[in-house]
């Protein structure tokens, strides 16, 4: 059962990623776009809301796609599960 797990701090990365599946996604928002400052190793897709990066002036790497409000909430529905941390 796919999960989208939205992490809104970078702490709480660590605490999601021994629960995460191989065909579960990411979705960075609010201070957990902080995150992208740095290479982060996963082999989930990894999203990030485009204006909490945008908000911190933010650029992420190549690996992590940025997107919308609108494709955040199609996000929610093309995963079985959504759990925020």
């Amino acid at each position: 059962m796919p999960s989208l797990h939205q992490i809104n701090h970078p702490h709480k990365l660590a605490q999601a990623l021994p629960l995460m599946q191989a065909e579960d996604a990411i979705v960075l928002l609010e201070q957990g776009v902080n995150l992208l400052q740095q290479p982060i190793q996963l082999t989930q897709p990894l999203y990030a809301l485009k204006k909490d990066c945008q908000a911190r002036a933010i650029t992420p790497h190549a690996t992590c796609t940025l997107i919308d409000h609108a494709q955040w909430v199609a996000l929610t529905l093309e995963y079985d599960r959504v759990c925020s941390w």
